[in-house]
């Protein structure tokens, strides 16, 4: 028989869901700390590229979250979020093609990301250890856009930080005050 296994496997839970819709995903205390989500292939061994579903997740404590996706060489690679388009929130069921598409809404703790049914798409939401820095800037929403502020903006806290790049993500991005 031998030590019992402290906790240690994977645990697996399946579930049916219809295709195509947006499922709110409730935990009766707080959330895993690591989750793997993935649609199984039915028919096809490629998986069919027209499957998803969009899964949301509420934290209710304050967490720094990572998406990562399992690629065909099998290891992790993070996904960046969506965030904001012309001034809005991402809808993504205009990108369910993208394994892993997600959005981060800091403001009530839920993310939101999606799973869809092509061959190696298994999406993995877990807890990190990172700092979270929330920063105030003086500068109108299409003015950053338009002047490559996301990347000039990870490019100069990377520098005064003195870390990679690849650690720092944008997870929301919001108007302020107005002028009156």
């Amino acid at each position: 028989m031998g030590p019992e296994p402290l906790n240690q496997r994977l645990a697996r839970f399946a579930s049916v869901v219809k295709l195509n819709q947006n499922y709110n995903l409730t935990y009766s205390s707080q959330p895993p700390s690591d989750s793997r989500f993935q649609i199984q292939k039915r028919l096809l061994p490629t998986g069919n590229d027209s499957d998803w579903i969009i899964i949301r997740i509420y934290y209710p404590l304050p967490n720094a979250l990572e998406v990562l996706v399992k690629n065909t060489t099998g290891t992790d690679i993070i996904v960046k979020p969506f965030l904001i388009q012309n001034g809005a929130p991402v809808d993504l069921r205009n990108h369910v093609g993208t394994c892993g598409a997600n959005n981060f809404h800091y403001e009530n703790g839920t993310i939101e990301f999606v799973v869809n049914g092509k061959a190696n798409c298994q999406v993995r939401v877990r807890l990190s250890s990172y700092v979270k820095l929330t920063a105030r800037l003086s500068i109108p929403v299409m003015d950053f856009f338009n002047n490559n502020g996301p990347t000039t903006f990870i490019t100069n806290i990377c520098a005064f930080l003195n870390i990679d790049p690849g650690r720092l993500k944008i997870v929301g991005l919001r108007e302020g005050s107005t002028i009156v």
